[in-house]
């Protein structure tokens, strides 16, 4: 059973702010916070800011391999098959900076069976805290959410 397996990874280096340019532009999103520091700076801010869903997406705090797939090696279970997701819930506590250096804890909550169409699926549900040691609240979370996995 992999219910209870965790996994922690941080970050290799800062996300940096080019990153949070090109993924606004990837997603649309206009925004001027996300890559002009003086427009981050009218709303009282000391650093331009990621777009909200960049960290949830990016797996740039990974350090292993990506398959063919597009996952990191580390995520691999041939018992499994490909995933792909079924659903999100986010909490995010605090805005992200290009300087912040980010660690990443996943542990899988639970599995289940459903009967599809074509056949048997396997759900994961993946409970995933992202944290930041500059950030000064509880835990030192940025964001926490939880993430569904179908196979």
């Amino acid at each position: 059973s992999t219910i209870g397996a965790e996994s922690i990874h941080t970050a290799p280096e800062e996300l940096g702010s080019a990153v949070f340019r090109q993924y606004a532009m990837a997603v649309e999103d206009p925004n001027p916070v996300y890559s002009n520091i003086n427009a981050a700076r009218d709303l009282g801010l000391d650093s331009i800011i990621a777009p909200p869903t960049l960290i949830f997406d990016t797996m740039q705090f990974f350090r292993a391999e990506i398959d063919s797939d597009g996952y990191p090696s580390e995520f691999a279970n041939a018992s499994l098959g490909t995933a792909w997701r079924a659903g999100n819930q986010y909490e995010i506590y605090a805005d992200v900076r290009p300087s912040d250096i980010i660690t990443v804890r996943r542990k899988v909550k639970d599995v289940w069976l459903k009967q599809g169409d074509s056949g048997h699926l396997i759900f994961q549900l993946i409970i995933i805290t992202i944290i930041n040691i500059y950030v000064k609240n509880e835990n030192h979370h940025l964001y926490h959410y939880h993430i569904q996995y179908c196979h």
